[in-house]
């Protein structure tokens, strides 16, 4: 089996967007400082181990599977789907996208209440930027290597 200059953009693009969101999950999204003396930094990777020694499982497995899971398992099918894609696999990346935006809007809903709570301070760290770049480069490889089955699957050209 051959590559074509497609086939590497793609492996590449995912290969960059694993990268990406390792660092989104791994870095800092917040510094939060609570009554303005305590200061946590909070990472995706850490809310998951708070929650999981904490006893809260469920929702720790739930923020594992949408935060961490879903994004790298659409890197994943990135890498490995063809071109164009099977209406099963565009539909499969159609759900993970879904799913692996839902982290961006968790940490929105965490700065502003944290924000508006009166007593912390929040200010953004680096993984936010992460997030950030992780979030426009997939979609930007959504319309690229994807978008075109959605198109064509609707009858236009």
């Amino acid at each position: 089996m051959t590559f074509s200059a497609k086939d590497w953009l793609r492996v590449s693009c995912a290969g960059i967007l694993a990268v990406l969101l390792w660092q989104a999950i791994t870095q800092p999204l917040l510094d939060v400082t609570q009554l303005y003396i305590f200061s946590d930094e909070i990472s995706l990777v850490g809310i998951i181990k708070g929650l999981w020694n904490s006893e809260e499982r469920p929702l720790a497995s739930l923020i594992f599977a949408i935060g961490i899971a879903a994004p790298f398992g659409k890197c994943l099918m990135l890498a490995i789907s063809r071109l164009p894609a099977a209406k099963f696999e565009t539909h499969l990346f159609g759900v993970l996208n879904i799913f692996s935006s839902l982290d961006a809007f968790i940490v929105a809903l965490t700065i502003f209440y944290v924000k508006m709570s009166g007593l912390s301070s929040a200010q953004t760290r680096a993984g936010v930027l992460w997030l950030i770049g992780f979030i426009i480069l997939s979609k930007l490889a959504e319309f690229a290597f994807v978008g075109r089955s959605h198109t064509q699957e609707r009858g236009h050209p």
